[in-house]
């Protein structure tokens, strides 16, 4: 198969696949059951909930955590298994939903084989064995139980009423009723469930956006490789040296490694045939290689002095050096004039690297004509080891991405990766702090306090980030909205002179004291071996949701309290202390801590 063909089979091959990923709309599926369930709620109908089939939310919970799998495939599960899950009640069922979710992980495999007996009792099908089921479990018995409460209220509030008599006697009697029963919409809002809806509703917002994301990447995928199919009839795309933009950032790597061969092949060629002409016109004109160079480039070498043009000619390859350095912004009369020592200084293999550098969009020019010496002799092996590192996770031409990532220490980056791998970070908030490491600080307390994270870069980049939080939770404590209807920072979060106290005086509106248990923050910098510590797993089992630990109400950044635990070498003593290290925490928050933990033996 010559290299037409081989590009023509890999895109209509990635076209086909393209078009089948966009027939995908499992998440517009799960939207609407999840916005079928939020109707029945807005609606203020909160009885109806008690109507719900288990295996319409058994199916939202599946869909939502089960990665990997399509909403067909696991519409397919639930199929096969709906008798048997909705069936279950739970006076009959709570028990072995329970036992499950305490004893499996969350890759879905259960702890031990005397548990596959719950499962049984339960008679879902084998394939559920291998899914993340622990919070699939979770929801389902918080349903029950809802479910439970809200079947029974008829019968309670049966029990409460009088004698017919007493009734026909005493009408006014019946008023009291009411008082003495919840209503089906206290019931659902004190139960457990809710907690779930809410987490439906804010990952549901986040997966539409994800996908919306995904699809129009889809999109314009689809349209750079219907331009390449169509490009492939004409017969002059085997003379092609140049493509689009748009299939450099769309096109997959087979099909532009492909086709970057083919351009090589032809540019080589057209260098071959420039050079022949160029060889003809120097034998024709007399002149030097160098000369020559500068006539095409409209500049006179007689411009220069003889000697220093006698002394470039000298060296090897000079107009190759020449070119390199133009890339990187130089100007040719400049380089001749006041840089002649880098054109002795870029060697083939010098010249080779900065090449590879600049190919690799990791570094910008400017940083590479600023630091040249620096990065080809000092720094090259560590930059390599970081691009390396960095290639597969990292968009370079993210807005928010900066090179100076690249001059860190390539161990020091492996543990910044080890400790954002722990977070839900959006692309833009993970390659934001990646690089501006300084500032994951700021996202633990973006987390403790719910703060929307789509909020974080523009609370980093206001003068004092802290002070900004500070200023959000003095607005939430007086019912303030923190946002504009475009979801931007209110000004008199981001700006000291427009808000309602000076800087100096933040912390006389909040509660902020937490007490010398803390004589110093800790500030670790790896997650290695602390998930295996027996403490972990304790948090994890019992206060863990998402990112973060709830302990006596209180949120706490997991990951911090990780890297901080693992700094102090998981020493028991510590775990306080790493757990509310550069938190905002009222002294009464602190003391909720220390007793939840001391109720698990945790604090010693």
């Amino acid at each position: 198969m010559d290299r037409i063909e081989k590009i023509t089979h890999l895109a209509k091959n990635t076209l086909l696949e393209t078009n089948l990923e966009l027939k995908d709309k499992g998440k517009i599926e799960l939207k609407r059951d999840i916005n079928k369930l939020l109707k029945k709620i807005n609606s203020d109908n909160f009885g109806s909930l008690a109507t719900i089939p288990n295996s319409d939310i058994f199916k939202i919970f599946a869909v939502l955590l089960f990665e990997g799998s399509s909403y067909e495939e696991i519409s397919d599960y639930i199929l096969e298994a709906k008798d048997a899950i909705n069936s279950w009640t739970y006076n009959r069922n709570s028990e072995d939903l329970r036992i499950l979710f305490d004893n499996t992980n969350y890759g879905g495999i259960i702890s031990d084989s005397k548990y596959l007996k719950n499962y049984n009792n339960l008679n879902l099908i084998p394939a559920f064995l291998n899914c993340p089921m622990k919070f699939v479990y979770k929801a389902m018995l918080a349903f029950l139980k809802l479910k439970k409460n809200l079947l029974e209220l008829p019968q309670q509030i049966k029990k409460q009423l009088p004698s017919p008599l007493l009734v026909m006697t005493n009408p006014d009697i019946l008023k009291g009723i009411s008082t003495r029963s919840k209503t089906p919409k206290e019931i659902y809002e004190t139960s457990e469930f809710r907690g779930f809806v809410k987490v439906l509703e804010e990952q549901m917002a986040k997966e539409i956006k994800d996908y919306e994301a995904r699809r129009e990447v889809l999109f314009k995928r689809k349209s750079a490789y219907e331009e390449l199919v169509e490009a492939l009839k004409n017969p002059k795309f085997s003379e092609l040296t140049s493509i689009p933009d748009k299939w450099h950032q769309y096109l997959d790597l087979p099909t532009l490694e492909e086709i970057y061969y083919l351009i090589q092949d032809n540019l080589f060629r057209e260098k071959r045939e420039l050079l022949k002409e160029e060889e003809s016109l120097n034998a024709v004109l007399n002149k030097s290689e160098l000369s020559s160079y500068l006539y095409s480039k409209q500049i006179n070498p007689n411009s220069f002095s003889k000697e220093r043009i006698s002394a470039l000619e000298q060296i090897p390859n000079v107009t190759n050096r020449i070119e390199v350095l133009t890339i990187l912004g130089f100007d040719i009369i400049a380089i001749i004039n006041e840089y002649y020592g880098l054109l002795t200084y870029l060697t083939e293999d010098k010249i080779k690297k900065l090449t590879f550098l600049i190919n690799s969009h990791a570094i910008s020019k400017k940083t590479l004509r600023d630091n040249i010496h620096y990065i080809l002799d000092e720094k090259y092996s560590e930059l390599i080891t970081n691009y390396e590192i960095l290639k597969p996770i990292v968009d370079f031409n993210n807005i928010f991405y900066n090179d100076n990532i690249m001059f860190v220490n390539p161990h020091e980056l492996k543990s910044r990766l080890s400790i954002l791998a722990e977070y839900k970070l959006t692309k833009n908030n993970f390659i934001f702090l990646l690089c501006h490491y300084n500032y994951l600080n700021i996202y633990d307390l973006l987390i403790e306090q719910d703060i929307p994270e789509y909020l974080f870069i523009s609370i980093c980049k206001t003068r004092n980030p802290q002070n900004t939080i500070k200023r959000i939770m003095i607005y939430r404590l007086i019912g303030e909205e923190i946002e504009t209807p475009n979801h931007i920072l209110k000004k008199e979060l981001t700006d000291e002179t427009k808000f309602t106290c000076l800087d100096s005086d933040l912390d006389e509106y909040i509660i902020n004291h937490v007490p010398s248990i803390v004589l110093e923050p800790i500030k670790g910098n790896n997650i290695t071996i602390v998930k295996r510590d027996p403490v972990v797993k304790i948090l994890d089992e019992n206060y863990r949701i998402d990112d973060l630990y709830i302990i006596g109400g209180i949120s706490i950044s997991r990951a911090k309290f990780l890297r901080n635990f693992e700094e102090k070498r998981c020493n028991p003593l510590y775990v306080v202390p790493s757990l509310i290290s550069d938190s905002i925490l009222e002294e009464s928050s602190v003391y909720s801590i220390f007793k939840e933990l001391e109720s698990k033996k945790l604090k010693k």
